[in-house]
């Protein structure tokens, strides 16, 4: 936990020394990486991408990935809350220390298919979000890491492809997101860990039925 952190701080530092120095090798492998994604379009990508920047998205498909694979549970979906908004608190506070601007701000012929955006560029708050969730899913159900990180991944590559963030940008939102669900876990406890009872244990059952979808309850309280 405490390397992760550390290597998140690290990385953000690096950043923040590298962004005034146009010339410099990491910006001249962002400029290189942003261009071969944003210049690789087509309609159906550019329909894919729109749907993957989706804020709701950011933040829901990991909730309801958690209440699938929960049967009832609701602490896991309590603790991808908990952590997108200290997600979200990270990388805004961090835009407003580096404000760096956004790529076709710099890079007139970069293509931004979804429109300009007024906040600043590094971190990715999506990515943020993205990665924090996609980290308490795969702390809570491990066989499920594989499709969380994917699923995360392709959420920041589209930001790269929409011409809103350089590569370095959605890397440092991801550690951001990963950092996180770590100090998610200081303050809050596991997410194995018992947290008032679950939907199943309280008695109420999903009843669905020919009039629609109703709750029973199993015990008079």
């Amino acid at each position: 936990m405490h390397v992760i952190l550390r290597a998140s701080l690290g990385l953000l530092l690096l950043l923040a020394s590298t962004i005034p120095v146009q010339a410099g090798p990491l910006d001249d492998a962002d400029i290189f990486l942003l261009r071969e994604v944003n210049d690789r379009y087509n309609p159906s990508a550019d329909s894919v991408n729109d749907w993957l920047s989706r804020n709701e998205l950011a933040v829901a498909v990991p909730l309801l990935g958690a209440v699938a694979l929960g049967k009832g549970q609701y602490r896991i979906p309590v603790r991808i809350l908990e952590t997108q908004v200290l997600a979200i608190g990270m990388s805004e506070g961090l835009k407003l220390v580096f404000q760096r601007p956004r790529p076709y701000k710099t890079y007139t012929d970069v293509r931004t298919p979804l429109g300009p955006e007024s906040t600043f560029s590094l971190p990715s708050s999506h990515a943020a979000l993205a990665f924090a969730g996609a980290t308490i899913l795969s702390e809570a159900y491990p066989s499920w890491t594989w499709q969380s990180y994917g699923w995360a991944t392709l959420v920041s590559l589209s930001r790269i492809y929409n011409g809103l963030h350089y590569p370095t940008d959605v890397l440092a939102g991801a550690f951001v997101g990963i950092g996180a669900a770590r100090l998610s876990r200081m303050i809050f406890g596991p997410s194995e860990a018992s947290w008032g009872p679950s939907l199943e244990a309280s008695g109420i059952r999903p009843v669905v039925s020919l009039d629609g979808p109703a709750l029973s309850w199993s015990r008079t309280f």
